[in-house]
């Protein structure tokens, strides 16, 4: 895959990502519960931070990933939901400290991957990537 179509697909999933994290329900409800006042219209990467923070605590893992703070996780959150730094370890991370469904999980991987038969959709007049 070329760099432009790596960076395309990677900016896709993050696109998916975002609509995810900010529908309501679950996954908006997770993160929210880490901001003061949160507005359901922006996303706050350090409340995300706090999740998968939360999420590698619990889990363990490889060493030195337990002790992660969410600070240090900034970083890899602002990547991801920019798409400009959207690696798989960095969507496994999302897709685990969130308990995506399998359809949503399959679907960032594709995306991420640069299936060109997926389109993510927003807005009332959307159209599918690709078309």
């Amino acid at each position: 895959m070329s760099d432009a179509a790596r960076l395309r697909a990677q900016r896709s999933a993050a696109e998916y990502l975002r609509q995810l994290l900010l529908k309501p329900g679950r996954y908006r409800d997770t993160w929210q519960r880490h901001v003061a006042r949160p507005r359901d219209d922006v996303i706050n990467q350090l409340a995300i931070a706090e999740v998968i923070a939360g999420h590698l605590r619990s889990v363990g893992g490889r060493p030195g990933e337990s002790q992660m703070t969410p600070y240090q996780l900034r970083d890899v959150v602002s990547g991801a939901l920019s798409g400009g730094q959207l690696s798989t370890t960095a969507l496994e991370l999302f897709i685990n400290a969130f308990a995506f469904s399998e359809d949503e999980a399959g679907r960032l991987r594709r995306l991420a991957a640069g299936s060109s038969r997926i389109g993510v959709m927003s807005g009332t007049r959307a159209v599918p990537l690709g078309a």
